[in-house]
């Protein structure tokens, strides 16, 4: 920025995802006001590395709302956000996330099912892990998790 580049899209997701790693949330709120007063348009990627960002942070009101705006969200987007439903002590709400994922028709891959077996755990509902186990073996899932 100093030396008058325009960054692009990339660029500033990479950024992002830089300060989530970091847990540098002052520098990453500030490459997202640069996106919102430039009136770039998100995508999945640099959405996806703002949930991560303010999760990581313990902003997951903030972080939902990039999620909730995404059209076309993916199986990571959704395991981005139920690891920060983890990460802030709500794993009930992981476990939501993971139920939305599936009737949205998004196939679970193996973070999907580690974290929402990690919240069914957490949440000591020995019932619906079960029920989560039993689905993974019906749908052929299981077959991801020997990978």
């Amino acid at each position: 920025m100093e030396e008058n580049f325009v960054p692009d899209l990339i660029t500033l997701s990479n950024g992002i995802q830089s300060c989530a790693c970091l847990n540098y949330l002052r520098p990453g709120k500030s490459i997202h006001g640069y996106i919102i007063r430039a009136g770039i348009q998100l995508n999945l990627l640099a959405a996806t590395a703002l949930v991560d960002l303010y999760s990581k942070s313990n902003k997951l009101i903030q972080s939902r709302e990039p999620f909730d705006r995404m059209d076309n969200k993916d199986a990571i987007s959704y395991n981005v956000m139920m690891t920060g439903h983890l990460h802030n002590n709500y794993a009930s709400e992981a476990v939501d996330t993971f139920v939305e994922m599936v009737e949205e028709g998004i196939k679970p891959n193996q973070g999907s099912l580690l974290s929402v077996l990690s919240a069914t755990s957490e949440l000591k509902d020995i019932k619906k892990g079960r029920c989560i186990h039993g689905r993974v073996i019906r749908h052929g899932l299981d077959l991801i998790l020997k990978l």
